[in-house]
């Protein structure tokens, strides 16, 4: 560049620059008419060849002109008419040779500045033609460069556009669009105050002749869009705000024109907002039917500030709200939930959600129509030593800091709350410290914490309940890959309910508003999305949390039985791994969360005025209420002295025991299907898991827990491998003949054309039944063949055949034994009397536990009443467990149903039951010494 001036320097003048450039004003002149005169492109051109630097040397005289004083010289203002229409139609016909002028000194823009300051020595007329030749370079990247760089031309454009004569306003319109090409030119027009003289302008287009007026408008608006695209959004909206135009706005946007633009403005400037409302915009939308959802937008943009959401409130708009929330479509929905979470920070506006019936309805038919749409996908437990959640790793936790990734360290056949009560904190100095006794936040602390050194007994509700909360939120912490896809689709439906469950959460922080939230369906549907929601991403268990900690509702929280909602809803959900004992760890984690809530609220129950309210319900003369406080006792009474004083007082076991007998002897399907709340589980099941919280968790456990996973590997583990008696025999009885006392040496099995040959021998030496017949005086002991009837013996003859294999001593060839042949085995072994069969079968480590299921458990259970060989309990054991806690409600009936309506059958079950909880009745607080109280307190 620098080369180049110095060439420029040396290089020769032409004449006509010569002329230019020199004082002979009427020679200037002349050639500038000649300029003038051209109107064809093509004599344009080839004048500009033999003038190459004629743009350059008129920009000089137009220099020359800005220093002049027009009063004392009129004829050089003529001459800034005439080089500025040379100028215009040079840079504008050939737009190629702007170019030149960006080259230094690249002044041109100075010299623009010079005249426009000028002031009223410079006619308007010319100053409009400063403004077209301004355009004409803009359309050079370089020059617009230069113009943008300018500050003084950039604010003169933005003050012109607000000029009286619309012709300048509208050049400089054209301007200030060319300049807002780029980011740079925004910038600079809103730094020179560009939104007010918009605002100004666009008030005036009102005035304005009807196409003209439409058109300036239109291009008016069109710039500011282009403002607020790139993210001039605040800036714009507060020059606006400040400007005449916010009426003009504010029409455009009631009807639907850049809409969207005037929304995004009005959210990011509180000074728009603020001047929208003056005019009544709240009360112009309200009014408004129907109501498109940019209207909805506007609404949520005046709920950002104390005075909009007055404003809101002052105009009715909460009612239209709340309506729109039950009648809108999803989008919609979204908009309006995110203003009503605005109202969370607006004392009456938290008051009318409270006391909005309508709103909790609603809220509660979302979250329940949500979670039909989307259930939580369980997972494998995460196993062994090196597993840890993602989301804990990703933020550098260990292991030992995570109460999950504990969890996931502990044997799969351990009950969670109770090992988990036991987990040590490895930093002795953490604030949360681990106390011998669990306290409540709504009482005081206890007077000591128990030293670093010992062994604390069990952790605090409060610290568990915090780390199952902060473990939930973490979603798909400790899920597999199997649920990534479909996680990042349910992310994005979530957001309505969240919003919803926002809202209550912010509720809750009042205690005034607890007594609109402590409602079933409310407690419910919060308990509910815990368990099935899948990722939480919500303030849900911290609001269940404050429901359970709320003291003053102990009578109301106790009514309606949220120890049951807690129960059922929350930790009796069957886990989707198909695993009968294991849970998968988001499910471990909830079913801890239920414990902890429980151990919150029973210490609430568990004093004084909470006893009194549990005695007063056992007052009542409604036996349903009567069976609704005995359950709460099962549940909620832990303190020995209480638990003690309320089984001698009240006798809660025995008469749930005696209510269970009575629904079960009655065998009214309808008497079965009482519930104590609406759609609950029946009190059937209520009373069957509450009599499951006295035995402790590892027992029922232990109960379906097995050592064996293969059942015929067990069973024939001590047989030879190919050998069978029966085959043998068969052979053998062809060639046999007859003996001299008569008797035969082998047994002969009919059913049809299918016949079994045993020998007698065998037979005796494996079932006590054939000894007896066939060792005394009995007449069969002379019969050699015998008829097999299906029907009586309850089982297949391909199972008795089986069976007469086992006897025989046969290989594990001839004894193939499925998992549904087990329940008729034991019935077999038990009529024939063969202990060899039931007593493998029964023993402790036997594959049994591990076939009952629900849909087996109803076999088992007639197996069980209707036999005598379980002499070890294991049957027992096992089919309770699974009936007290393992299967779901209609499982559970199904299995009753084998003695509903036989007397005899239910005292025998009930005689199994009571034997099964004076066995391990032991309430986690008792100590083990102390549970012969209990169990005298039960008998």
């Amino acid at each position: 560049m620098a080369s180049k001036s110095k060439r420029r320097k040396t290089e020769k003048l032409d004449e006509t620059e010569t002329i230019l450039l020199g004082d002979d004003l009427k020679q200037i002149k002349n050639i500038l008419l000649d300029f003038e005169k051209i109107n064809k492109i093509e004599e344009l051109e080839s004048k500009l060849k033999k003038c190459p630097r004629i743009g350059v040397t008129l920009m000089t005289v137009l220099w020359k002109c800005s220093l002049q004083n027009f009063n004392e010289k009129p004829q050089w203002l003529l001459i800034l008419n005439n080089v500025l229409c040379v100028l215009i139609k040079i840079y504008g016909t050939m737009p190629s040779l702007c170019s030149e002028l960006a080259e230094p000194p690249g002044n041109f823009a100075n010299i623009a500045v010079r005249l426009l300051e000028s002031g009223p020595k410079i006619p308007l007329d010319a100053k409009c033609e400063v403004f077209r030749l301004i355009c004409n370079l803009a359309t050079d990247p370089r020059c617009m460069e230069l113009i943008a760089e300018n500050t003084h031309l950039v604010d003169r454009i933005a003050m012109a556009i607000d000029h009286d004569v619309n012709e300048v306003a509208k050049i400089a319109l054209q301007m200030a669009n060319l300049l807002a090409v780029n980011k740079n030119g925004i910038k600079r027009l809103l730094l020179s105050n560009a939104g007010l003289y918009l605002g100004n302008l666009l008030h005036r287009t009102k005035e304005m002749d009807g196409t003209f007026g439409r058109e300036m408008q239109e291009d008016v608006l069109q710039l500011i869009c282009r403002f607020v695209r790139y993210k001039g959004t605040k800036r714009i909206g507060r020059q606006l705000a400040a400007s005449n135009g916010v009426s003009v706005l504010l029409d455009c946007f009631l009807e639907g024109q850049c809409e969207s633009y005037i929304v995004e403005m009005c959210y990011a400037s509180f000074e728009l907002r603020e001047q929208f409302e003056t005019p009544g915009c709240i009360r112009k939308i309200v009014e408004t039917h129907p109501r498109p959802e940019y209207m909805l937008k506007m609404l949520l943009c005046f709920a950002q500030d104390a005075w909009g959401r007055a404003a809101l409130r002052g105009h009715g708009a909460l009612d239209i709200l709340v309506d729109g929330l039950e009648k809108a479509d999803s989008t919609q929905q979204i908009l309006i939930v995110n203003t009503l979470r605005y109202f969370v920070h607006d004392g009456s506006g938290l008051s009318y959600l409270t006391f909005s019936t309508k709103f909790l309805d609603i809220v509660v038919d979302h979250i329940n129509l949500y979670l039909d749409k989307n259930k939580r996908m369980c997972s494998t437990l995460l196993s062994g030593v090196g597993s840890e959640c993602a989301a804990h790793s990703k933020i550098g936790r260990h292991k030992t800091e995570c109460l999950c990734c504990k969890m996931m360290l502990i044997p799969l056949h351990s009950s969670n709350f109770e090992v988990l009560t036991h987990i040590m904190d490895p930093d002795a100095s953490s604030s949360r410290k681990l106390m011998e006794s669990s306290w409540s936040p709504s009482q005081s602390p206890p007077p000591g914490m128990r030293s670093p050194l010992m062994s604390p007994k069990r952790i605090s509700s409060t610290s568990l309940m915090d780390e199952c909360i902060e473990c939930m939120e973490r979603p798909i912490s400790t899920n597999d890959n199997r649920n990534l896809s479909c996680f990042s689709h349910v992310v994005r439906n979530t957001e309505l309910v969240v919003g919803e469950l926002y809202i209550l959460a912010w509720l809750s922080h009042s205690e005034s508003n607890m007594k609109r939230l402590i409602t079933s369906k409310i407690v419910s549907a919060l308990l509910r999305y815990i368990a099935e929601a899948p990722s939480m991403v919500s303030k849900a268990p911290r609001t269940i949390r404050r429901i359970f900690r709320h003291r003053l509702a102990v009578e109301n929280l106790s009514r309606l039985e949220l120890h049951t909602l807690v129960i059922h809803i929350l930790m009796t959900r069957k886990c989707g791994t198909g695993k009968r004992i294991t849970q998968c760890s988001e499910c471990a984690i909830r079913n801890d969360f239920g414990n902890a809530l429980l151990e919150e609220f029973s210490s609430h129950i568990d004093a004084p005025f909470g006893l009194e309210v549990l005695k007063n319900i056992y007052k009542s003369n409604d036996e349903i209420e009567q069976m609704k406080a005995c359950i709460a006792t099962l549940h909620l009474v832990r303190r020995v002295d209480n638990w003690k004083r309320m089984l001698v007082t009240h006798k809660p076991v025995e008469r749930l025991l005696a209510k269970l007998r009575e629904i079960l002897v009655d065998g009214n399907e309808e008497n079965w299907q009482i519930t104590t709340y609406c759609e609950g589980p029946t009190l059937v099941r209520q009373i069957l898991v509450a009599l499951s919280f006295l035995i402790p968790s590892d027992v029922l456990t232990n109960s379906l827990h097995d050592i064996w996973d293969d059942l015929s590997s067990y069973i024939t583990r001590e047989m030879p491998l190919s050998k069978c008696i029966v085959k043998e025999a068969t052979l053998l009885s062809k060639k046999a003949m007859p003996t001299a006392s008569g008797l035969p040496e082998f047994i002969k099995f009919k059913y049809g054309k299918l016949m079994e040959i045993v020998p007698k021998k065998c037979l005796c030496e494996g079932s006590e039944y054939f000894r007896g017949m066939f060792g005394n005086k009995f007449s069969e002991q002379f019969r050699d063949t015998f008829e097999f009837d299906e029907e009586e013996e309850q089982c297949p003859f391909r199972l008795f055949s089986i069976f007469l294999h086992y006897l025989s001593g046969c290989g594990k060839s001839c004894v193939r034994i499925t998992e549904n042949d087990i329940p008729a085995l034991l019935k077999l072994s038990d009529r024939y009397l063969c202990t060899g069969i039931s007593s493998k079968l029964l023993a402790y480590e036997s594959p049994l536990r591990n076939l009952i299921t629900g849909e087996t458990l109803p076999n088992y259970l007639e197996v069980m009443l209707s036999t005598g060989s379980d002499t070890r309990n294991v049957l027992r054991d096992a089919c309770i467990s699974y009936l007290l806690r393992g299967c779901t409600e209609e499982q559970m009936f199904k299995a009753l149903k084998v003695v509903a309506g036989n007397s005899v059958a239910v005292d025998a079950l009930m005689e199994i039951l009571q034997a099964f909880l004076m066995t391990y009745c032991r309430r986690r607080k008792i100590k083990y010494e102390e549970t012969t109280t209990t169990y005298s307190c039960i008998r």
